[in-house]
């Protein structure tokens, strides 16, 4: 109607509809505004907008109860209508739709580059409905990262675990071997439990009441062990100042002992990761992946260092971290020990300077203090006391290994005239005599060196605030910590020697033949080496050999009365325990059992040797059956029994078993060739070279005149050595080791790099070796399965079957064969284990000192297992203790009369059979069969309980009959369903190869398709399944990878090697 004109507002616009605006009320008062009775219509009923949409190029409003709209169909059309304001600037088409009309649902179709336009990324990205608000999509995105979370997992660990196997194959050894502990999720040595809580006592016995007092506590107790009082970090500071800098400290002679700036920055880039820091909160990381920066930052306060002689007062502390030791009571502090966390730069400067002192501890500690050296390892130490123990038992020699442990060493070590007033006056002369390294010829500016790191120290413990000021100790966790108290070593065992020549007992060192050449043959010279204290750090071993038994005793207690007596005048003492200072005792020849009971018996001493000391209490020394010493488990005599048990305990299954519905034709050499691992025998001549490489480089004489002297343990170095040059002989130079040693020797002392890739090589050849035999074995199970039965070989030898299970109708060809049978699925445990319910004896009436020990004396004495119970204890008698190394001992009780020898049961009788076969009436043979068949036992005990039982009954009966008949049934030839294959004894086989059977012919087919495949040619060198073959790497894994390859077309899909 142009007589209306039309209206403009600004209400309504392309913004979001938000429901608090006045759109929809603004909207009804425009409507109302016009002339709405021009309709035709008296009344007007207000519509009801609804929903506005946002989008500026639609208008779209629905109205709702009597609304306008209603009237449409009937009378007239609309006359006004709302239209945007930009519709009048474009081409506007509308679109009328019937009520009555129906649409059919289609899919909306949106172009490709609509979706694809940078400019319409983040509408895109919007939810594509307007119900969903901003938490719901936010939830929606969360779900869909979840849903794809296991995906990109499994992808992340496949690229760390490739990761990890290039670092085992081509990082250096240290890191190969954490990146194989990580692969093979090895746990950490101690498994995580929860830390007890602070109950810790005081020194008086009472707990301490809060924190305040646990800290308090916490401080004595360390401070205690350095010889510490409670300071300030000003009084720090003013002591610092007060001192000043040392006019008359000395310059170093030598400008090649002051380290050099390449050398700082080679010691940073070598910095561990994921280390703690110190106090100054500096990262290690820092070091490690900014080692120039650094090092020009850190090199002048070096230089400064070691020209003024005096640290900075940051560097000389640390924070002190209480730990467990894992063993004792948890409210004691004796059983916690503390870590110091120095600083980070200040660990590098004593790294730095640590060649110097390290170059004359080498030239001047004795052969065998291998803890410092380079090259060295605990390793060489307890393989010299193990050949020691060897030798001594090969020859009928007595002997023992003292073990001496220092308590706190580091942190007892002297720096002033700090100790008990009973040792004031050693430690007096000790002070005037000539330092430690004065005597072995250190510069006078390295000596005040190492005078001022170990003087005016600190530390503070971990959530404390109040300093320590130490007077004593070494520092530790400084690197200088265990040479400079290696130094201190060799004085105090000469100050032992001291007082042993002035006793009555002189125990001598052991002495073995040598003639200064390393080699593998026996030693014939008259002339010796001798075998001192084996030293490592602050463990000290000091084995010693005697002529007679009976000698062991004294010698033992002289030992340790010296070496006591010589560490408490340096103000050291040691601590007596079974895994403290202790001794392993080994006895042999004549007397040897008169003194075991002496030593060991419940009469003698027990295991306990006193030890009568001038300035200190009497001390009990334990005499233990093991005793762990340089991670190695050592026992008398040098059994290894002791160490497998250990490291038995340690092990782990990392491993699964083969499902029940899978293949379970998996061979050794299949498994060896999957894993791409060498077999067990490989793994051992591998690692015994390396030993003989280590041994060749830095092992000491004596060492080396104990592996001449354990000539099996040479034997084995020998095969291994013919074994690397069978793998290599093609590929090196080198002669056959049994007609050339000198070269050998020489090879691996220029060349270690190439006689490790050598081994490394051997065992990859061995390795390609399994996958042949894995690929052959695999061929001749195929054809064996087309072929039918093989070509029946040579019957053997027909094995006669003594033996029966019952109730599996199975015949076995031995007893323990049997027996293991019946274990496994019966539950079968012999006369001897069941017997015992303690370790006494019901027959000799003698005590044991462990139950597994008189099980074993049952075995071997089957007349106690026949008069069992007829010894009676005495009351308490089981209450005896004895040590595991003490001999059986008689105990008080009474031997009852033994009954008649000719009503006596037979060894071999079933007591519990005879009973109830006594005990039936009226019974068939099924019946009896069926008593028979519940008692497991040997056969021949069966045997002999059925004709007990027959013996007792009268001739005629039907009884005897029925037992009769029962001995027929009792034979494997007529009972038994089934045969147990005779198998040889177990034992490792020298190789994995299988012995493959002749097949029957094979018939071949002459119709059908044919189906032929090509293979590539072989390469020119074949590698053997039976023997060793020298060649190269590369074309042993591509021998290997054509037998691989060759199998699949032939019908066997199993096989895949690589």
């Amino acid at each position: 109607d142009p007589t209306v004109p039309p209206v403009f507002t600004q209400a309504v616009g392309d913004n979001q509809f938000h429901a608090d605006t006045d759109v929809v009320h603004h909207l009804h008062l425009t409507a109302v505004t016009f002339n709405v009775l021009s309709l035709g219509r008296d009344t007007f009923e207000t519509p009801a907008l609804v929903v506005v949409h946002q989008d500026p190029r639609r208008l779209l409003i629905r109205f709702s109860g009597k609304s306008m709209l209603d009237l449409l169909p009937q009378k007239m059309k609309p006359d006004f209508v709302a239209v945007p304001i930009d519709w009048t600037a474009g081409d506007v088409r509308a679109t009328f739709r019937a009520p009555s009309a129906r649409t059919r649902l289609s899919r909306r179709t949106f172009p490709i580059e609509a979706l694809t336009h940078p400019s319409n990324r983040d509408a895109v990205a919007q939810p594509h409905h307007p119900y969903l608000s901003e938490a719901t999509w936010e939830l929606q995105g969360f779900y869909a990262w979840s849903q794809r979370l296991p995906l990109s997992s499994i992808f992340a660990q496949d690229c760390y675990i490739s990761e990890l196997a290039h670092t085992i194959a081509t990082a250096p050894a240290k890191e190969a071997f954490a990146a194989y502990h990580r692969i093979l999720a090895h746990r950490r040595k101690k498994a995580f439990r929860l830390e007890p809580l602070p109950g810790i006592l005081k020194a008086d016995g009472d707990p301490c009441a809060d924190a305040i007092e646990v800290q308090q506590r916490w401080r004595q107790h360390f401070a205690g062990l350095e010889a510490g009082m409670d300071t300030t970090f000003t009084e720090l500071a003013q002591r610092t100042q007060a001192t000043g800098p040392s006019a008359g400290f000395e310059h170093p002679l030598d400008v090649s002992e002051v380290p050099s700036l390449p050398l700082l920055r080679r010691i940073l880039a070598s910095t561990k990761s994921g280390k703690a820091s110190g106090m100054d909160s500096i990262p290690p990381e820092l070091n490690r992946y900014f080692a120039d920066e650094s090092a020009d930052l850190l090199y002048p306060l070096l230089l400064k260092f070691l020209w003024r002689g005096e640290e900075a007062l940051g560097h000389k502390g640390g924070q002190a971290v209480v730990l467990y030791k894992g063993r004792g009571p948890t409210d004691q502090c004796q059983s916690y020990r503390s870590i110091l966390l120095m600083n980070t730069w200040a660990k590098a400067f004593h790294q730095s300077i640590r060649p110097a002192i390290k170059t004359v501890f080498e030239a001047s500690a004795p052969a065998l203090q291998l803890g410092g050296r380079a090259g060295c390892s605990v390793a060489l130490g307890s393989h010299v006391l193990r050949s020691l123990a060897r030798y001594a038992h090969q020859h009928s020699l007595s002997g023992y290994v003292l073990y001496a442990d220092i308590s706190a060493a580091f942190y007892s070590a002297l720096v002033q005239l700090v100790a008990h007033s009973e040792a004031q006056a050693e430690l007096t002369c000790a002070l005037q005599d000539p330092s430690v390294l004065s005597q072995v010829g250190v510069s006078p500016w390295l000596e005040k060196l190492a005078a001022h790191l170990g003087d005016g120290n600190w530390f503070m413990v971990a959530g404390d605030a109040t300093p320590v000021a130490t007077a004593r100790g070494t520092r530790p966790g400084s690197s200088w910590a265990d040479i400079l108290f290696a130094f201190l070593m060799p004085r105090i065992l000469r100050v032992r020697d001291q007082i042993l020549a002035e006793s009555h007992h002189e125990p001598q060192p052991p002495t073995l033949p040598w003639d200064g050449c390393k080699v593998l043959e026996p030693c014939d010279s008259d002339q010796r080496v001798v075998i001192s204290d084996i030293i490592w750090a602050d463990d000290i071993a000091t084995p010693r050999l005697v002529a007679e038994a009976g000698l062991v005793e004294a010698n033992l207690r002289a030992d340790v009365t010296a070496i006591t007596e010589a560490f408490f005048s340096f103000g050291f003492r040691l601590s007596f325990g079974d895994h403290k200072t202790a001794a392993v005792v080994t006895l042999c020849g004549h007397r040897s059992r008169q003194v075991k009971r002496r030593l060991f018996g419940p009469e003698g001493l027990q295991g306990k040797l006193p030890v009568l000391l001038e300035h200190l209490p009497v001390m009990q020394l334990p005499l233990t059956a093991k005793y762990k010493h340089l991670g190695v488990m050592q026992a008398p005599h040098g059994s290894i029994l002791e160490e497998i048990r250990y490291r038995a305990a340690q092990a782990r299954r990392s491993t699964v078993n083969i499902p029940r519905s899978a293949d379970q034709h998996v061979t050794a050499a299949t498994c060896f060739s999957l894993l791409r691992a060498p077999d067990p025998e490989i793994l051992l001549r591998t690692a015994r070279l390396s030993y003989l490489g280590q041994a060749l480089r830095s092992g000491p004489d004596a060492l080396w005149a104990s592996i001449r002297a354990d000539q099996p343990y040479a034997e084995l170095l020998r095969a291994d050595l013919r074994w690397l040059h069978a793998w290599c002989w093609a590929t090196t130079s080198l002669p056959h080791p049994d007609t050339a040693w000198r070269a050998w020797a020489d090879f691996i002392l220029s060349s270690p790099g190439r006689f490790k890739g050598m081994c490394k090589r051997a065992k990859a050849l061995s390795i390609h070796q399994h996958t042949v035999v894995a690929a052959l074995d695999g061929l001749h199970r195929l054809l064996t399965e087309l072929a039918g039965f093989p070509v029946p070989s040579a019957a053997p030898e027909e094995v006669t079957h003594q033996e029966m299970c019952l109730p599996c109708k199975r015949s076995f060809p031995s007893r323990v064969s049997w027996a293991g049978h019946a274990a496994r699925c019966h539950g079968y445990r012999s006369r001897a284990f069941l017997l015992p319910d303690d370790r006494i004896c019901r027959s000799c009436g003698k005590v044991y000192a462990t139950i597994g020990r008189l099980r074993r004396h049952l075995v071997a004495a089957p007349v106690c297992s026949v008069n069992w119970g007829s010894f009676i204890p005495a009351e308490g008698s089981d209450k005896v203790q004895l040590h595991p190394l003490a001999l059986p001992v008689s105990v008080s009780g009474v031997h009852d009369t033994l009954p008649d020898p000719d009503r006596l049961p037979n060894n071999t009788v079933s007591l519990s059979l005879l009973n109830v076969l006594m005990q039936l009436d009226d019974c068939t043979e099924s019946e009896v069969w069926e008593v028979i068949e519940g008692h497991i036992e040997p056969l021949a005990t069966l045997r002999s309980t059925v004709s007990e039982w027959q013996a007792s009954l009268p001739p005629s009966s039907t009884k005897a009959e029925i037992a009769e008949n029962m001995l027929l049934l009792l034979d494997p030839t007529i009972s038994a369903d089934t045969r147990q294959p005779s198998t040889s004894k177990a034992a490792l086989p020298e190789d994995y190869v299988p012995a493959w059977k002749p097949l029957s012919p094979l018939p071949v087919a002459a119709s059908g398709t044919v189906v032929s495949w090509s293979l590539e040619p072989p390469p020119p060198v074949v590698l053997s399944p039976h023997c060793p073959t020298s060649m190269s790497v590369r074309a042993a894994d591509a021998y290997a990878f054509l037998q691989a390859q060759a199998l699949p077309p032939l019908g066997f899909p199993n096989v895949a090697f690589g």
